[in-house]
């Protein structure tokens, strides 16, 4: 077997091991990721963009390995022969496999392409739009501790953020029937500390890059983790200047809210159940609405929005009152100790590239 050959094998094996057993890591070492929210939310989204720049990679390792007809006809085709050529660190001889160079090529640019056209929709149809039904259908405003709160005469108590651009803060009549005064100031700071550090910028990458492999459990459960982290994050921030059982109060009296539409949504009919759903800035918003049910990664799909299937307590109410969780056998060096081979041949594969790239593939 030649060097490139073992290396795409010993790639799609990391692949593979980290797509299955990576969730079962990230589930493990969530009470430290919970502990430093900024900090995790960079890590686990780099552990998740590591794999994906390692599946890019695949192609061309694969372009080392075998060889077949050429990428196109001519003198076009000639340079591209010679461009993946010069990326090649291996000196051995590509295994003749009949495998046309174009297709392996193509799919790691087909890849590349599907998943920079999802973030597009995600930040550049998706936000905007719901800007548009936003600055539509809220327009009473108050002000709540100083903090410009926009009212939704919907009397269902929900409450979440867009960007500031599109209206900021949101909160429902019923929410503010719900909750007493230092309830109502707690889920303000919350949402304020959204629309501060500007988490819809990173959900909307998050989702944007993960959409299109959400079948991969690894991938699937960084997205969760990254958007719980987000909220875990404005929880922190929103204790700054409210007390911890104000929020907590806030949140289970949404979670006891939401658990009562759902039982009442279960014995609706469809009709009825149309009829009753939330507008969609609410549902598909940048950022989640407070408190609804759901837990850690791997309770349900991610939902824009903030709800996720899965009984319990929520986690986050749990965090927030110090619950202690089961220590695992999995540990932050773990993790790390997992992703570090994908992570270390996809930057080497695409480090090879860019050197190659640059220095014009020796055809200049």
């Amino acid at each position: 077997m030649t060097g490139a050959l073992a290396l795409a094998a010993a790639l799609l094996a990391a692949l593979v091991c980290v797509a299955f057993a990576g969730p079962v890591a990230l589930g493990a070492v969530r009470p430290q990721l919970s502990a430093r929210p900024k900090a995790s939310i960079a890590a686990v989204a780099a552990g998740g963009t590591a794999w994906v720049l390692a599946l890019i990679a695949v192609g061309p390792v694969l372009t080392w390995s075998v060889t077949g007809p050429g990428l196109v006809p001519g003198a076009v085709g000639a340079v591209c022969q010679q461009c993946l050529a010069a990326t090649n660190p291996f000196s051995e001889q590509p295994v003749p496999a009949g495998i046309p160079s174009a297709v392996l090529v193509g799919a790691s640019a087909l890849t590349i392409g599907v998943i920079a056209v999802s973030v597009l929709r995600e930040s550049m149809f998706l936000i905007p739009r719901v800007c548009r039904i936003g600055r539509a259908d809220l327009r009473a405003a108050v002000s709540v501790s100083g903090v410009r709160v926009r009212i939704d005469e919907d009397r269902e108590a929900f409450a979440y953020a867009l960007p500031a651009r599109c209206g900021g803060i949101v909160v429902s009549r019923g929410a503010i029937d719900l909750f007493d005064e230092d309830e109502l100031r707690a889920v303000v700071a919350h949402e304020a500390i959204h629309v501060k550090h500007r988490h819809h910028l990173i959900a909307a990458l998050a989702m944007g890059i993960a959409a299109p492999l959400r079948w991969v459990p690894f991938i699937a459960t960084c997205e969760r983790t990254v958007l719980d982290l987000l909220e875990i994050d404005a929880d922190t921030g929103a204790l700054r200047t409210s007390r911890t059982s104000a929020l907590v109060s806030a949140l289970v009296k949404l979670q006891d809210a939401e658990g009562r539409r759902a039982h009442e949504a279960a014995g609706a009919s469809a009709m009825e159940a149309v009829s009753s759903a939330k507008p969609e800035a609410r549902a598909a918003g940048a950022l989640f609405v407070l408190g609804v049910s759901g837990g850690g990664p791997g309770e349900g799909p991610p939902v824009r929005g903030g709800a996720r299937g899965g009984g319990g307590p929520s986690a986050r109410v749990a965090s927030l009152v110090g619950r202690r969780q089961r220590p695992r056998r999995w540990s932050g060096a773990g993790l790390a100790a997992l992703i570090a081979p994908v992570s270390a041949a996809g930057v080497g594969v695409h480090a090879a590239g860019a050197v190659a790239l640059l220095s014009g593939c020796a055809v200049l």
